[in-house]
């Protein structure tokens, strides 16, 4: 009921009956997504107590790209997350990327490689690039579509996910620069991919969840 809007009604409709602290904490312990530790990448490692995904493993000379899930499956209405690139390097060609990744393709996600790549499998934003990835193919990095902006060190992006206008866009840095993709209607997880040694994500959790029904 909480994730269906029970509390946000009951709290307009019977003023002081649920505390503002009582919802608070319910929504953040039921609505906020975090990274699914069974779905991270061989050379990534992850941090519980800041949220925090890093490339640790390879070295300079052999990088390989590695991508993480988020847990929430969502499949209507709005959601947004919030990130936080804490390292952030340029790559030449393959980008760290956040998407998000269609559930309904019958196979597992895609961990140790890059989550886009295949045909109408993802959606993404090349973030160090400042570009889109191609649906199609799922490739990006330099030879994108521009979009936004190239991020660095500690640029906060957020991705907006809207299954009624079935539209995706970011926000960088509080800047809103529009639908990035016309979506198809099915269920989404949210993803990131790094290419290069020692970048870093974390999630920020002060996500708004506007409408919908994630399932966790």
């Amino acid at each position: 009921m909480t994730v269906d809007g029970f509390i946000r009604r009951a709290q307009s409709s019977l003023d002081r009956v649920i505390p503002t602290l009582v919802n608070y904490i319910v929504m953040m312990f039921l609505l906020h997504d975090r990274w699914d530790e069974d779905l991270l990448g061989p050379l990534l490692s992850l941090n519980q107590h800041t949220h925090t995904v890093t490339m640790t493993g390879g070295d300079l000379r052999r990088e390989h790209p590695q991508s993480a899930f988020l847990c929430n499956v969502v499949d209507r209405g709005q959601y947004k997350w919030r990130f936080q690139w804490t390292k952030l390097k340029y790559a030449l060609y393959w980008s760290s990327t956040i998407g998000i990744w269609k559930c309904s393709q019958g196979f597992s996600p895609q961990t140790n490689g890059i989550f886009t790549l295949g045909e109408h499998v993802a959606y993404g934003f090349a973030a160090n690039a400042g570009t889109l990835v191609d649906p199609s193919s799922g490739s990006g990095g330099d030879g994108g579509t521009r979009y936004g902006a190239p991020c660095s060190d500690n640029d906060i992006v957020e991705m907006c996910i809207d299954l009624d206008r079935l539209e995706l866009g970011y926000t960088i840095n509080g800047k809103d620069y529009g639908p990035a993709f016309e979506i198809e209607k099915t269920a989404y997880r949210a993803a990131v991919n790094m290419c290069k040694l020692h970048d870093s994500i974390r999630i920020i959790h002060d996500v708004e969840i506007e409408s919908g029904r994630p399932s966790i």
